[in-house]
This record gives C-alpha cells, sequence and structure tokens, in this order.
C-alpha cells in the first residue's frame, strides 16, 4: 500500500483538491480512498490501477462535497454541476440503472469526438479542472476551452435525445 501511496499519492489529492477546494478535507478523502481500494483489491481486479484509483477518488470527492455543500458552497464546483446537471439523474434504483445507461451514452458520444475535445471534457467534466488549469494543460485559450465545452454540452444534450433521453 505504501508503494500505492507513493505513486500515486499526489494524483488522488489532485483529483480530490479539483473537486474539494480544500486540502484538508480533499487529505481525509485521500485517505478514504486508500481505505476504499484496501477493501474493494481483492476481489476486485481492475485493468488499470491509476483509473480505478481516480474514479473512486473522484465519487468520494462528489460524496463528501455533497454532503458538505449546504454548510458552505464552492463557486467553481457549483458552477461545474450545474453545467452538467442536466445530464445527470436523480438518486433511487430506477435512476442508478439510467445512470449507468447513460455513462454508455456519453462514452460512445466522446468516442466520435475529436480528441482534443474529448481530452477538455474529460479534464473539466471527470477531474474537475478549472478552465485555466485545462488552458495551461492542453495550450488553448481560456476562453476557447470555455466555446469548446459549451459547444459540446450542446453537441451532447442532441446526442442524448436523440439516443431516447428527454430533458
Amino acid at each position: 500500500m505504501n508503494a500505492c501511496r507513493e505513486k500515486y499519492g499526489n494524483y488522488v489529492f489532485t483529483i480530490l483538491q479539483n473537486i474539494l477546494k480544500n486540502s484538508a478535507d480533499a487529505e481525509e478523502c485521500v485517505n478514504d480512498v486508500w481505505l476504499a481500494i484496501w477493501n474493494t483489491i481483492p476481489p476486485k481486479k481492475p485493468a488499470s490501477l491509476k483509473h480505478y484509483l481516480a474514479v473512486i477518488a473522484r465519487n468520494i470527492g462528489v460524496n463528501r462535497y455533497a454532503f458538505s455543500k449546504a454548510v458552505k458552497r464552492n463557486g467553481q464546483t457549483e458552477e461545474l454541476l450545474e453545467e452538467i446537471a442536466v445530464f445527470t439523474p436523480t438518486d433511487g434504483p430506477e435512476e442508478a440503472m439510467i445512470a449507468e445507461d447513460l455513462k454508455v451514452a456519453i462514452n460512445n458520444f466522446l468516442e466520435i469526438q475529436e480528441k482534443d475535445s474529448r481530452i477538455c471534457f474529460v479534464l473539466r467534466y471527470f477531474y474537475s479542472m478549472s478552465y485555466r488549469d485545462i488552458s495551461l494543460k492542453t495550450g488553448k485559450s481560456e476562453h476557447n476551452i470555455v466555446v469548446l465545452l459549451s459547444h459540446m454540452r450542446n453537441r451532447l444534450q442532441k446526442y442524448l435525445i436523440s439516443q431516447g433521453y428527454e430533458y
């Protein structure tokens, strides 16, 4: 487990910091990620440990954020969640099935997008990166990122409607 912490600790912390915008909460959630890994491997055998860690970290971070948002608001995360709220079903067993289907549909949509657009989308909506950070990582201007993602959200909504999802 120590080797995993050394190799992926900063990666996991960055994901959580992007979501929570609070170092103390992010550090606490990092510990939750290690506990989740300890409890799930085995029996799970992920194809990519790095991706598996990202998914677990993101889920823990979003859950922590949802828990604490009633107390304090994080402008960027609120903005991010509002941007994709139209695509996210509410809680419940039926909604969980819809969410799984929706995940497949979104992945199918992303497969037909240009690589640069796909990268920006994933950095924003999976890794919760700011427009500025995406700009620095991709070399595109912040304005270009904002416009690109706005167009992608519109295309995604049209794509999902064509696949039978209604909003």
